[in-house]
């Protein structure tokens, strides 16, 4: 990359505080398509320093969940049959208590995508300790075949409400 350090530091700052890429490209007076091939660049630098450092920590919670997003257009807009177009879900297992973001897989909401999701938590992790998700099917099936009888497990499941005119999710421990 041909940009000064300073420049491209300036750039991921930024992009970091929430600006858009063309915002930044406005900012730095650098074009958007060198600041996507940083961005890339600095993507995959920051996966392979997680991947070498999060690696066996021991753990007390752990809370797995699913981020929606889309590429190119929502799953019920797509026009022609391609898995690089549509949903796409980031699953994230979290420690509760620090927040360390300890495994994460980009891909569809399927069971086969939990098991991957899964097994990259299993080599993040080690001794047992307590994992809570949602009630999405698949989870149980993939924390038996990655974890076994390893770990406690447990699946929070939301009811919905009205409360004072709008909708919110009930939990186990408290009401409206």
């Amino acid at each position: 990359m041909r940009l000064p350090l300073d420049r491209a530091l300036l750039c991921l700052q930024l992009l970091l505080e929430g600006n858009s890429v063309r915002s930044t490209e406005r900012i730095v007076g650098v074009h958007r398509d060198t600041i996507l091939a940083l961005l890339e660049v600095a993507g995959h630098k920051a996966e392979a320093l997680l991947d070498k450092h999060i690696r066996g920590i021991r753990v007390r919670d752990v809370e797995c969940d699913e981020i929606w997003g889309w590429v190119g257009m929502k799953e019920k807009n797509k026009t022609i049959d391609t898995d690089l177009l549509g949903d796409a879900y980031c699953f994230v297992g979290m420690e509760r208590n620090t927040k360390l973001i300890l495994a994460w897989h980009l891909g569809r909401r399927t069971a086969h995508d939990t098991r991957l999701f899964m097994e990259k938590l299993k080599d993040a992790t080690t001794g047992r300790f307590q994992m809570t998700t949602d009630a999405f099917p698949p989870y149980p099936n993939a924390i038996e075949r990655s974890f076994g009888i390893d770990i406690d497990y447990a699946q929070m499941q939301k009811v919905y409400a009205v409360c004072s005119g709008r909708r919110a999710a009930l939990f186990a421990s408290g009401g409206c």
